[in-house]
């Protein structure tokens, strides 16, 4: 991939997290554009909670890195702030 590589959110979600991962010195782009693009990715909040069910439900006895609580809080923090963002009029 070249250097200069503009993400966009038509990729496949492997590029994508490849692009986006800490460890790739690729450049994509501003944090602006890189948080518009993690945000047009993100599922409805209703959809979101039935996915953090499922998680609970499902796999985390197995995979104990984070309570419920803690997962209720940051998806209210990311909502939150997804909201406000898409509210505020384009500069």
């Amino acid at each position: 991939m070249p250097l200069s590589y503009a993400a966009s959110p038509s990729d496949s979600p492997g590029t994508l997290f490849l692009l986006l991962s800490p460890s790739t010195p690729t450049a994509i782009g501003s944090p602006q554009a890189i948080h518009a693009l993690v945000t047009s990715h993100l599922p409805r909040l209703t959809h979101a909670r039935k996915l953090v069910q499922c998680y609970f439900e499902q796999v985390a006895w197995l995979f104990r890195g984070v309570t419920r609580g803690q997962v209720g809080d940051m998806l209210r923090a990311v909502y939150t702030a997804y909201r406000a963002a898409a509210q505020q009029p384009l500069p």
